[in-house]
């Protein structure tokens, strides 16, 4: 290598070192209180889960849990009928029942098949996050064919 190109070399690396602590630093000062004058999100809406309630308990609420033992994220057990279909993306089942699409999580998958009747007990999860994309979420305790 010839000392003129190995210059060139050793001075790249450098100037990359710079600007790599350069970046990090810029990314480290950009919250409160930097000076950027950029609004800063506020902190308002994750305040209402960590904040206790008012009265003697301590422990932080959560939001829609009202009573102490109730998982929000689980609803009514319900049993529905309908045909199993394909969903619109790749691996995902829908129910089509009572006028309605489910998207349908758990269950036996040797009886949840596209194009079975099928009758399944379980219960609608709205929290529940699915590249899925269609359907209301509904996760299945039991399936039986018909």
């Amino acid at each position: 290598m010839t000392k003129s190109r190995s210059r060139f070399t050793a001075v790249s690396v450098i100037a990359a070192g710079v600007l790599m602590m350069a970046a990090v630093t810029a990314c480290g000062a950009s919250g409160p209180g930097s000076g950027s004058g950029a609004p800063q999100p506020s902190d308002s809406a994750s305040s209402d889960v960590l904040t206790p309630p008012p009265g003697p308990s301590s422990e932080p609420s959560l939001p829609g849990k009202d009573k102490p033992g109730v998982d929000p994220t689980k609803g009514k057990s319900v049993t529905l009928t309908g045909t199993v279909e394909a969903g619109v993306e790749h691996g995902c089942l829908v129910l089509n029942a009572n006028g309605q699409v489910y998207s349908l999580f758990g269950g036996d998958r040797a009886v949840l098949v596209a194009g079975a009747q099928v009758e399944v007990t379980g219960h609608e999860a709205p929290n529940v996050m699915s590249f899925c994309q269609q359907g209301t979420p509904f996760q299945v305790e039991t399936a039986r064919a018909l």
